[in-house]
């Protein structure tokens, strides 16, 4: 399938990707709705994806509509960034496809998925202090065979 990122309007990619490998996915929101996906480190669309426009919700990855719409497969690396990144930064984190140390880049928030956390709850290795919790998931589904 494709990569959808929907804030109030959805932004679909033009790239459709095959079940069973990694992919590196960003996006970038831009004030004023102007949004980006990258994948593999290159751009691949451009458009609007709409605004943030709720902040009451919890922030969730690999579901839509606030909890429904699950995703079936893996995620890793998952980090954030309030300031813009530029077609360098994005290669950084792409890093060829191997995630590296991204303290250098001040994430916001970084949830490494796993490495060195313990089940049910995810550490941010960024400066927001937030941690994440494993939602329709067992101790289990957390797999050492990552990029």
């Amino acid at each position: 399938g494709a990569i959808n990122l929907y804030l109030s309007a959805s932004l679909t990619s033009s790239t459709i990707l095959s079940a069973g490998n990694w992919y590196h996915i960003l996006t970038v929101v831009r004030p004023g709705g102007t949004s980006e996906v990258w994948i593999d480190g290159s751009q691949d669309v451009t458009g609007s994806a709409g605004t943030i426009a709720d902040t009451t919700v919890d922030l969730a990855f690999g579901s839509w509509d606030n909890g429904g719409y699950y995703y079936e497969g893996f995620l890793d690396e998952i980090s954030m960034y309030d300031s813009a990144l530029s077609a360098g930064n994005i290669a950084t984190i792409y890093n060829g496809g191997t995630p590296a140390d991204l303290s250098g880049l001040s994430p916001v928030g970084w949830w490494r998925m796993g490495d060195g956390d313990t089940f049910a709850v995810l550490s941010d290795s960024g400066s927001g202090g937030n941690p994440g919790t494993m939602t329709n998931m067992l101790a289990g589904d957390i797999v050492a065979d990552v990029p």
